[in-house]
């Protein structure tokens, strides 16, 4: 479980390592770092990452884990913590 690590954020003890899952708009991600609402700010998962969940905070940071080399896997998320909108990360 998450436990506070400072008064501006929290971290699941497992980061670096296993990280937490959970399902999210019926979409199973792991969650390694959230803050201080309880709203993740970095998972990762191995199916692009739908719209409209709740609990990601904006600018949240998804990595797809399973994608192959130069495919896209890094999206942030444009909503809010209620209605995610995450957007590829593109790089030029």
């Amino acid at each position: 479980m998450a436990s506070p690590r400072n008064s501006n954020y929290t971290v699941y003890t497992a980061v670096g390592t296993t990280g937490e899952n959970e399902t999210v708009n019926s979409q199973v991600i792991t969650g390694y770092l959230t803050d201080g609402n309880g709203n993740l700010l970095f998972c990762a998962g191995t199916a692009t990452i739908t719209d409209g969940g709740a609990g990601y905070a904006p600018g949240c940071e998804f990595i797809l884990t399973n994608a192959t080399v130069g495919s896209p896997c890094v999206y942030l998320n444009k909503g809010s913590s209620t209605s995610s909108k995450f957007t590829l990360v593109t790089q030029s």
